[in-house]
């Protein structure tokens, strides 16, 4: 009799003790994310409680500046917003783009753009830090190319 009454707490100890609650069982982490420990850990372009937020979003919006070519500056604003290349990269000014990294440094692929009916080729790199932009690029028009610089508050 004794020894059932042991096996029953022993069966009910090892019962009780099977039972522990899954953290991620109600937890979705969107774009590829993966839950751990009831918390999302997101890929290098996603942020948020489930992954939900692209990181280049923060970056995005219109921001006012200077654009300097040698000693000559004007005011200018420029607006940065998404591409359809991928999450890895943004559109700015009107036709351009520019390849994001995680950690708001990017690079400006080399690209012909259109500017008023002229062609011509940029490429250059830059960052977001905050709420501004920094970059340095060259344009090439023909035989002729310039080095320009940007600083923009959004």
């Amino acid at each position: 009799m004794i020894y059932r009454f042991y096996l029953c707490i022993i069966m009910c100890c090892l019962l009780l003790g099977a039972c522990s609650k899954d953290k991620c069982k109600d937890n979705f982490c969107l774009h590829d994310g993966f839950c751990e420990d009831g918390s999302c850990n997101c890929g290098d372009w996603y942020t948020g409680n489930n992954c939900e937020d692209e990181l280049r979003e923060q970056f995005y919006g219109e921001y006012e500046g200077f654009l300097s070519i040698g000693s000559t500056s004007s005011a200018s604003n420029i607006s940065y917003y998404s591409s359809t290349k991928g999450v890895q990269f943004m559109s700015f000014g009107f036709t351009g783009y520019l390849e994001l990294q995680p950690n708001g440094d990017f690079t400006i692929p080399i690209q012909n753009l259109n500017l008023d009916g002229e062609s011509f080729f940029v490429e250059g790199t830059g960052s977001f830090t905050d709420n501004q932009v920094n970059m340095t690029f060259t344009g090439t028009r023909g035989t002729e190319t310039a080095t320009f610089t940007y600083l923009g508050i959004k």
